[in-house]
């Protein structure tokens, strides 16, 4: 039940409250990542605050958007590297499948 609510909120703060002007800045420079791990934090630290109320609850939410960053800004780099629309895809399932593990594990 954990791992749904997770991965739930992962979709969440992942595509629904992520407006389009900052799904491109992610893409384009760092504020814009950085914006919209900060986004993620707070969705996570909300869920995390609710379900553990402790202060390990700070410490998952601030690991979980490091990773987040770190992962986004690989792709981001790959995206760049590698810009051909059919690899674009295969980023993004990547992308979010390497986030769905994280968040099971």
């Amino acid at each position: 039940m954990i791992i749904a609510i997770l991965i739930s909120v992962h979709l969440l703060a992942d595509f629904l409250f992520q407006s389009s002007t900052i799904s491109e800045r992610k893409r384009q420079e760092k504020k814009g990542l950085i914006l919209h791990c900060l986004i993620y934090f707070i969705v996570f630290e909300i869920l995390f605050f609710i379900l553990f109320q402790c202060e390990k609850a700070f410490l998952l939410g601030l690991i979980i958007s490091v990773l987040h960053f770190l992962i986004n800004y690989i792709v981001n780099k790959l995206e760049k590297y590698f810009p051909k629309r059919r690899l674009q895809l295969l980023f993004f399932s990547l992308n979010q499948l390497i986030h769905i593990v994280m968040i099971v594990g």
